[in-house]
């Protein structure tokens, strides 16, 4: 601990592929810096596409590692999961156990699946005197991500939905678009409260878009994409993708106006895509840098270009501060 500052839990981001770790601190006057911010790839097989984490000792070994390139002692962190079963509602005034038994009967329509058949965690949290933000998720898939965190030997605090973490280090956009690696999702900050809408294309299928026009394997696709971009391979993909989120967009306008967008996701850092999305959706485009990212840690080059893989765990870093 620097002088004068106090640890926050640090902010865990496991994805599919990667695993991110975000270390703050805060000052007594409430001033809030982030000190580092390190990632690891994960196996392959590590965590399934729905965000179970299959191998959790892989993951927990991955974590440690990446806490261990960080130099932090503090064993207390916030993770999240994915929020595409989130959604804002009014409730009347009704008794504890009314309210409990129609937040779960609401849940399981909005939620995509059968809560019978897959057991499922419902929360509401509330906003206003009648305004609840509802959310569930799977039981496996949040029972594996805790397990995974305290085989790391850590104590994990909260497990944040996605959505809040994101709006939190994008705080002037109206909807923040996180591109995966399979599936991008668009987290909408409307007037009844953030909504999140998934699409299925992200920058997994771009790269094996380029694989097969070039004729070589994925990892080398990859490896191209990160270096080089595009370069006339993968545009089929990328087209695809921007046609997609334009129609998203106009369904998105729906529900609320949208004039500016955040990105965040490895994905986002593809040459040219800020420019495509801009097109596609008329919306100002930004990848933000949070001001806790601002400081003596990291370069402002070296921040634009890593601000957008860091930001889901910086969001989390940043839970107790906000």
């Amino acid at each position: 601990m620097t002088g004068g500052m106090r640890p926050l839990p640090l902010g865990i981001d496991i994805g599919t592929k990667r695993v991110r770790v975000a270390y703050a601190e805060r000052s007594r006057s409430g001033e809030t810096r982030v000190r580092a911010v390190v990632s690891r790839d994960l196996p392959s097989d590590a965590v399934d596409a729905s965000g179970e984490i299959i191998v959790p000792d892989l993951v927990a070994a991955a974590i440690e590692q990446t806490i261990d390139d960080i130099g932090a002692r503090e064993r207390r962190c916030v993770a999240s999961v994915r929020d595409d079963a989130l959604r804002f509602m009014r409730l009347p005034d009704m008794r504890p156990s009314e309210r409990v038994r129609a937040v779960r009967y609401e849940a399981e329509r909005f939620a995509g699946w059968k809560f019978d058949d897959d057991s499922t965690v419902v929360r509401a949290h509330r906003v206003t005197d009648e305004l609840y933000a509802v959310g569930a998720v799977r039981r496996r898939i949040l029972d594996s991500r805790v397990r995974a965190l305290r085989v790391a030997g850590l104590a994990p605090k909260a497990i944040e939905s996605e959505t809040f973490a994101l709006h939190r280090v994008a705080s002037r956009a109206d909807a923040v678009i996180d591109i995966g690696c399979e599936r991008t999702r668009v987290h909408l900050r409307a007037a009844e409260g953030q909504r999140t809408f998934s699409i299925p294309a992200g920058g997994g299928h771009v790269t094996r878009g380029i694989a097969a026009d070039l004729g070589i394997d994925e990892p080398a696709a990859e490896r191209r994409k990160r270096i080089v971009g595009l370069a006339g391979a993968g545009v089929a993909e990328r087209d695809r993708f921007l046609t997609l989120l334009a129609g998203t967009f106009e369904r998105l306008r729906g529900h609320s106006p949208l004039s500016s967008v955040a990105l965040t996701g490895n994905g986002a850092r593809l040459a040219g895509l800020a420019a495509g999305i801009e097109a596609a959706t008329g919306c100002a485009v930004e990848m933000p840098v949070p001001d806790a990212l601002r400081g003596d840690a990291y370069p402002d080059d070296v921040l634009e270009v890593a601000a957008p893989d860091w930001g889901l765990a910086v969001g989390l870093a940043l839970w107790s501060a906000a």
